[in-house]
């Protein structure tokens, strides 16, 4: 069931199941007999889920593969599915957990090792080792790889053909919600002409939704991707008035008039800054709008 979880998790389709999930891991993290288990692969793939589902699961569990000088086994070093896990379980560390330092220290290095071996790794696996000692999956966008595991998911001999179909279907409708958010989101920007009249500021609009993507990937968030992305892209051009092209008097002038958000204060500012001020102003208008209705 755990392997299950990840695997719906990895292909961006575990929010159709965030119920079952849930009772499932509430399940493993109040069992008297989870402690039972052993073997490095499943407490270090145990201890990932709970924590990445906001358990309080203790670093403690990995003290029995150590050995009596605090060190990891060395039978552990040619486990490459249990390194794995281990591996991606270290990057969900607290401040001072000295044991999941260790734990990537170790992990990467055997990883490595048995990568460059061939040691008990298949070519399926050999591709999962390689894709997370490149980046590890908890510093990766989830909707962005997605699309990079289901691929792989299609080449496992194990795969699920109706997982792999929804999680098919789910990303092409969760890419077309994105791409009319972002037609959506383009046309707002061009009403706001800040591109057209501001050429000095970078126009970075689909980079900006991008990281709301990467922040809010489900596809009931699709109003705070839009608020997100707009915030950025107004931060990214009042950055570079401030960086690139504003001057100290017309800065410290654009400064007072956003303290005081007073219209008539615009008056006395050059009129690339009426621009973005006003731009901002109809932006916070709309936010607020949208908040009291």
């Amino acid at each position: 069931k755990l392997e299950l979880i990840d695997d719906l998790r990895r292909m961006g389709i575990s929010y159709h199941f965030q119920d079952e999930i849930n009772q499932i891991l509430n399940s493993v993290y109040n069992s008297k007999n989870s402690d039972n288990e052993r073997d490095l692969y499943s407490t270090a793939l145990t201890f990932r889920l709970l924590r990445q589902h906001g358990f309080g699961i203790s670093k403690d569990v990995f003290d029995c593969f150590k050995n009596d000088k605090g060190e990891f086994k060395a039978c552990l070093e040619d486990d490459t599915r249990g390194l794995l896990q281990l591996y991606e379980a270290s990057f969900l560390l607290k401040d001072g957990e000295e044991t999941l330092v260790q734990a990537k220290e170790f992990s990467t290095k055997f990883l490595k090792k048995n990568l460059d071996e061939g040691k008990n790794i298949d070519e399926n696996l050999s591709l999962l080792v390689r894709h997370e000692l490149e980046m590890p999956i908890h510093w990766r966008a989830q909707r962005l790889n997605a699309r990079w595991f289901i691929d792989a998911y299609e080449k496992r001999s194990d795969r699920n053909p109706v997982v792999l179909e929804l999680a098919k279907l789910d990303f092409n409708i969760i890419q077309a919600t994105y791409q009319e958010e972002l037609k959506i989101v383009s046309s707002w920007w061009k009403e706001t002409y800040l591109a057209e009249t501001l050429p000095f500021a970078r126009d970075r609009l689909v980079e900006a939704y991008y990281w709301a993507v990467g922040w809010l990937n489900e596809p009931q968030y699709g109003y705070a991707r839009a608020l997100v992305a707009k915030s950025i892209a107004f931060i990214t051009v009042i950055d570079d008035i401030y960086d690139v092209y504003g001057t100290l008097e017309e800065l410290y002038q654009f400064q007072d008039a956003v303290d005081r958000w007073d219209i008539a204060a615009i008056d006395h500012l050059p009129q690339y800054m009426q621009i973005c001020f006003l731009a901002l102003n109809n932006f916070v208008d709309e936010l607020a709008y949208d908040i009291l209705k």
